[in-house]
């Protein structure tokens, strides 16, 4: 028969463990979460360049040697689609390699420096007054956050 203080400390074992798988199964969920939403933003800023290119109608086009070097020059970092690096010569009939296009910078870049999670509460207007309570600003007679109104 066990005691009462050992079923405890099973008790804390079972509970220090079941709290280690939910912690890794949470880390890799938000790996996966991390990777879906990088993909769905490529997505996103290639279609855009198909977008404004089908719109430009382009009569300047980047060479096959270009495209290489594009290629070549982003290939030990990531894979690098060229539609932007085209958008961006037929707009200004500038060719350069080191363009950072637009879904590079969003997919990349951006992620990388600001934490978007954090943003939704920081970018909230309605919280700028606790924020930055020793900072003269308008009196708030009201406002409005995820769907509900305060005075």
């Amino acid at each position: 028969m066990i005691g009462f203080n050992q079923y405890i400390k099973i008790e804390n074992c079972i509970f220090s463990i079941e709290r280690k798988i939910n912690n890794w199964f949470l880390q890799c969920a938000k790996r996966v979460g991390d990777k879906i939403e990088q993909k769905r933003r490529v997505f996103y800023w290639r279609n855009k360049a198909i977008q404004y290119i089908a719109k430009l109608r382009l009569t300047n086009h980047i060479s096959v040697e270009q495209k290489k070097e594009i290629v070549t020059y982003y290939s030990p970092y990531f894979k690098c689609n060229t539609l932007f690096h085209e958008f961006y010569y037929a707009s200004t009939g500038k060719y350069d390699k080191c363009y950072i296009t637009d879904d590079i910078y969003y997919t990349r870049i951006d992620p990388y420096f600001n934490n978007w999670e954090e943003a939704l509460f920081q970018d909230n207007k309605t919280y700028y007054g606790m924020l930055f309570s020793d900072v003269e600003m308008p009196t708030t007679v009201a406002s409005r956050s995820g769907g509900l109104w305060f005075d």
